[in-house]
C-alpha cells in the first residue's frame, strides 16, 4: 500500500500566504497613516485652486468674447465714417447712423454676460444703442441710470477712461421707466480703437454681474465662502461678500500666479486661495473657513479607520475561503494524476505529484518543439504578416511563444515603414513574378541589414511592389540614429546601389504590439500623401497629420480670375493660379482631400464662367474629356496645376477671339438691367454688379469705357427723364414722381433737376405747362 499523502500541507501554505499577504498592506498603512492626512489636505487645496482656476478660465473666456464684440463695433467701417463728420449735422447722416445701428443690432450676442451695449459721441452728445439714437441726457433718464452715480458723475466716469479698455466696478443699474435693478459691471473703450490721448468717442458694455455670480456658485464652497474679483490694479469689480471687511483686514502679498495662504482672519482661521488670470491680470481670490475644508479631511479619516477594520475582519474571513477555494482545484488535480498514473511511486506532498506529472508534459513538449522547428521561418512570417494587419489576438502572446518564433525585442515602441517601387530601374527588362521576388529579396536584405544595424527590424512582404519593416526602436539614450536617419539611409542606399527607386511612408512611434497596426495604417495613408509631396519622398504620417483642413480661395481672388479671363488676360490669370498653388502647397501643408477640394472649386469657377456667357463647355473644348476627370487622371498636384493653366489658356484664347460680341453683349444686359430696375432705391453699382456676377471695380470702368460716363450718372439721366414725363401730370405730387423713380423723398429728385436743369421740379413743371399754353394759343 503506498503511503498517504499530506493533503492538508497546500491549504496550510495557501492560507499562511494570504494572510501574510494581507497583514503587509495593514502594516504598511500604520506607518502612512499621518502622512494621509497631510496628502488629503493637499489634495483639498489643490482640487480648490483647480476649481479656481476653472472659474478664472470660464469668466476669462466670456472676457474674451466681450472683447471681440468691442473689436467688431470698433472697427465698424460706419462708425468710423461717424466719428471723423465733426461738422457735419446729424440731419445730413441720418442714413449712415440708421445703418450703423442695423449694423450693431445684428451683431450675434450668444454671449449671456453682456446684457447691452452702446456708443457715446462727445463731441455730438450723442448716445448710438443698437435700437435708439438719443442725446446723453435722455438716454441716463429713460434707459440706464445708475443708482450710486448721478448724471454728472456718469458721465465724467465716462470721458475720464484713458486706456484701452477698463471696467466700472459692479453697480447697480435702474433701467428703463421701471427703473429696474440691474446689476452690472461696465466695460469702457475709447474710440478710435487704441486711442487714448484724444478719443472722438467711447463704447460702453454692461456686463451682466449675474452670469459671473452663477459660475462662482458652481464652486463647492462658495455659499459658505467669500470671493473676490480684483482687476490689474487691485480694484475691487465684485465679491460675494457682504462687505469687504475680510479683505481690507488681511495682511498678506499675493505672489506668483497662484497660491494658497493660511491667515486668521477676525479670529477665524481662513484659507486663502488666489489666481491671477494671464490673460486679464484679475485677481479671483477666495476667503473659506478651514473648518469648512477639514469637514472633508475629518470625515475621509474616519472612513479610513472604519475601512481599516472592516478590512482586517473582512480579510481574515476571505483568506480563509479563498485558501480553501484555491486548494480544492489542486486537489482535484492530484487526485486525478494518483488515478491515471500506473507507478506507485511515494511522494511527501501534492506538489512532488504535480511537479512529477509536469516533467513528463514538458518531456513530451519538447519533442513536439522540435518538430516544429523546421516550420519556423513560415510560421514566423506568417506571424508578422498578421500582426501588421490586426488579426492577432494580443493576448496569445506570451514570452514563450515570440522565443519560440526567434523573435525578440529590445524595446516596447515601435514603428512601421512601409516602403513602395515605384521603378526598378535595370530590373525593369522583365515585369514578372520571379524579377519582382527577386527584387523584394534585394530590397529586404538590404532593408534587414541596415536596420538592425541601428535598431531591430522585421521585414514583412505586403504585395508585389510593396515591402513593410516593423521597427523595435532602440530608446536607450545612447542610440546612434534616429528613425529619420535610419530611413535616409535605406532609401539613398537602395537607390544607388540596385538603382531601384522607392517612396518610403513611415508611421508614428507607439509603445505595445498592440499599435502595430496602427502605425502601419498610418505609414500606408503617408504613402498615399504622395500626390501632394509628389514621387520618391520619404513621407512621415505626422506630416500629414499636422496639415491644415482648409484651402486659401477667397472670394476676391475669384472675382479676379473670373474678371481676367472675361478680358482674356492670361498673364494675370496664370499669376494668379501659380500664386494659389504657392500658397496652399508650398507656403501652407494642406491634407491631400482638401488640395482635390481646392482644385475642384478653381475647375467650378470656370463653370461659372461658362454659364455667365452662356456657352457650352464643347464649343470650346469640342469633344475631350470632362475637366473634373482629368484631374482625377492626374498623379500629382503639380499635374493637376498644369493641366487646369493648360485648360484656362484655352478658355482666354476663345474668350480673346470673341471679346467684341461680349463686350456690346454686357453693356446692353447693363443697360437692359438699369431701364427695368431704375424705380428700384437699392439700384447701386455693387447691386448692378452682383447681378452680372463680375465686380463693381471692373464694371465701372468697362461702362465708363465703352459708355463715357460712369454707370451712376446715366442711372441719374434714365431716372430724370422719366421724371420729365411724369412732370406732365399734375395730379402726381414731387414725393410720389420721386418715389417712382427710386429716391426715397423728393429731396433727391429736387437735387437731381438742380444739377442736371438747374431748377427745382416744381419750377420746371411750371416752365412746362406755360410753355404748352404757349403753344395752345
Amino acid at each position: 500500500m503506498p503511503k498517504k499523502y499530506n493533503r492538508k500541507s497546500v491549504f496550510i501554505t495557501l492560507l499562511l500566504s494570504f494572510i501574510i499577504v494581507l497583514l503587509f498592506p495593514i502594516t504598511v498603512e500604520t506607518f502612512l497613516y499621518k502622512r494621509m492626512e497631510s496628502i488629503i489636505k493637499e489634495n483639498a487645496d489643490r482640487s480648490n485652486m483647480a476649481m479656481l482656476k476653472q472659474t478664472s478660465d470660464v469668466v476669462d473666456n466670456e472676457l474674451q468674447q466681450i472683447t471681440h464684440l468691442s473689436e467688431q463695433i470698433s472697427f465698424n467701417p460706419k462708425l468710423h465714417f461717424i466719428l471723423s463728420q465733426i461738422n457735419v449735422t446729424d440731419e445730413e447722416n441720418v442714413m449712415k447712423y440708421y445703418n450703423f445701428m442695423k449694423d450693431i443690432k445684428n451683431y450675434n450676442i450668444s454671449n449671456t454676460f453682456i446684457y447691452d451695449y452702446y456708443v457715446y459721441l462727445p463731441s455730438k452728445e450723442v448716445i448710438i444703442t443698437p435700437t435708439a439714437k438719443t442725446d446723453l441726457k435722455t438716454f441716463y433718464d429713460y434707459f440706464y441710470s445708475y443708482q450710486e452715480m448721478n448724471y454728472d458723475a456718469w458721465k465724467k466716469e465716462m470721458m475720464s477712461t484713458n486706456q484701452v479698455q477698463r471696467y466700472i466696478p459692479s453697480s447697480i443699474v435702474l433701467e428703463g421707466r421701471s427703473l429696474s435693478p440691474v446689476p452690472v459691471i461696465t466695460y469702457l473703450q475709447p474710440l478710435p480703437y487704441g486711442e487714448t490721448k484724444n478719443p472722438r468717442g467711447y463704447l460702453a458694455i454692461l456686463i451682466n454681474e449675474q452670469g459671473i455670480r452663477n459660475i462662482l456658485k458652481s464652486l463647492e464652497w462658495a455659499n459658505q465662502g467669500d470671493i473676490y474679483i480684483l482687476d490689474n490694479q487691485n480694484n475691487e469689480i465684485m465679491t460675494t461678500a457682504e462687505s469687504d471687511l475680510q479683505l481690507s483686514n488681511m495682511d498678506f502679498q499675493l505672489n506668483g500666479m497662484n497660491g494658497i495662504l493660511h491667515r486668521k482672519i477676525d479670529n477665524k482661521n481662513m484659507i486663502v486661495s488666489y489666481v491671477v488670470s494671464k490673460k486679464t491680470g484679475w485677481k479671483y481670490i477666495s476667503i473659506v473657513p478651514k473648518s469648512l475644508l477639514m469637514q472633508k479631511v475629518n470625515a475621509v479619516k474616519l472612513w479610513a479607520m472604519s475601512l481599516l477594520i472592516f478590512c482586517l475582519i473582512g480579510g481574515f474571513i476571505a483568506s480563509y475561503y479563498l485558501a480553501k477555494r484555491h486548494y480544492i482545484p489542486i486537489k482535484d488535480l492530484v487526485d486525478s494524476i494518483v488515478k491515471k498514473r500506473e507507478d506507485k511511486v511515494l511522494h511527501v506532498n501534492e506538489y512532488h505529484m504535480i511537479k512529477a506529472s509536469l516533467n513528463d508534459t514538458w518531456e513530451a513538449e519538447k519533442k513536439l518543439k522540435d518538430a516544429l522547428v523546421e516550420q519556423t521561418p513560415q510560421i514566423k512570417a506568417n506571424f508578422f504578416i498578421r500582426l501588421i494587419n490586426g488579426f492577432v489576438d494580443q493576448s496569445t502572446i506570451t514570452r514563450e511563444s515570440l522565443k519560440f518564433m526567434d523573435i525578440s525585442f529590445n524595446s516596447k515602441k515601435f514603428a512601421v515603414f512601409v516602403i513602395d517601387v515605384e521603378d526598378c530601374g535595370r530590373f525593369a527588362q522583365e515585369d514578372s513574378e520571379k524579377q519582382w521576388a527577386i527584387i523584394r529579396f534585394m530590397v529586404s536584405n538590404i532593408s534587414e541589414e541596415l536596420v538592425n544595424e541601428y535598431h531591430k527590424g522585421f521585414i514583412v512582404e505586403l504585395d508585389q511592389k510593396r515591402l513593410g519593416v516593423i521597427l523595435n526602436v532602440y530608446d536607450a539614450q545612447n542610440s546612434r540614429f534616429t528613425i529619420d536617419e535610419v530611413a535616409i539611409n535605406l532609401k539613398e542606399i537602395i537607390e544607388e546601389r540596385l538603382d531601384i527607386i522607392i517612396s518610403i511612408g513611415i508611421g508614428n512611434v507607439y509603445e505595445g504590439m498592440e499599435n502595430i497596426v496602427k502605425t502601419y495604417r498610418e505609414a500606408v495613408q503617408a504613402l498615399k500623401y504622395r500626390m501632394i509631396k509628389g514621387n520618391s519622398r520619404i513621407i512621415y504620417f505626422s506630416e500629414t497629420n499636422e496639415a491644415e483642413d482648409d484651402y486659401y480661395y477667397p472670394p476676391e481672388i475669384e472675382g479676379q480670375l473670373i474678371n481676367f479671363i472675361k478680358i482674356a488676360d492670361f498673364k494675370n490669370v496664370e499669376k494668379i493660379l501659380d500664386n494659389l498653388f504657392s500658397v496652399n502647397f508650398e507656403s501652407r501643408n494642406i491634407t491631400l482631400q482638401i488640395g482635390k477640394c481646392l482644385f475642384f472649386n478653381i475647375m467650378n469657377t470656370q463653370l461659372k464662367i461658362l454659364n455667365d456667357i452662356k456657352i457650352n463647355y464643347n464649343t470650346i473644348f469640342q469633344q475631350e474629356q470632362d475637366p473634373v476627370k482629368q484631374l482625377l487622371e492626374c498623379q500629382t498636384v503639380e499635374e493637376m496645376h498644369f493641366k487646369i493653366k493648360e485648360i484656362y489658356k484655352r478658355l482666354c484664347n476663345y474668350m480673346k477671339d470673341n471679346r467684341s460680341n461680349q463686350s456690346e453683349r454686357l453693356v446692353n444686359n447693363v443697360i437692359q438691367y438699369i431701364e427695368e430696375h431704375y424705380a428700384d432705391n437699392t439700384l447701386s453699382l455693387t447691386s448692378i454688379a452682383a447681378e452680372m456676377n463680375i465686380t463693381p471695380q471692373y464694371l465701372s470702368a468697362f461702362f465708363k469705357k465703352h459708355k463715357g460716363e460712369n454707370i451712376t450718372e446715366y442711372i441719374a439721366k434714365v431716372r430724370l427723364t422719366c421724371a420729365k414725363s411724369m412732370l406732365a401730370d399734375e395730379t402726381l405730387t414731387i414725393l410720389q414722381i420721386a418715389k417712382q423713380i427710386g429716391y426715397s423723398n423728393d429731396i433727391g429728385l429736387i437735387r437731381l433737376f438742380k444739377k442736371y436743369e438747374g431748377v427745382t421740379p416744381g419750377n420746371y413743371r411750371t416752365q412746362f405747362h406755360d410753355q404748352n399754353k404757349i403753344s395752345n394759343e
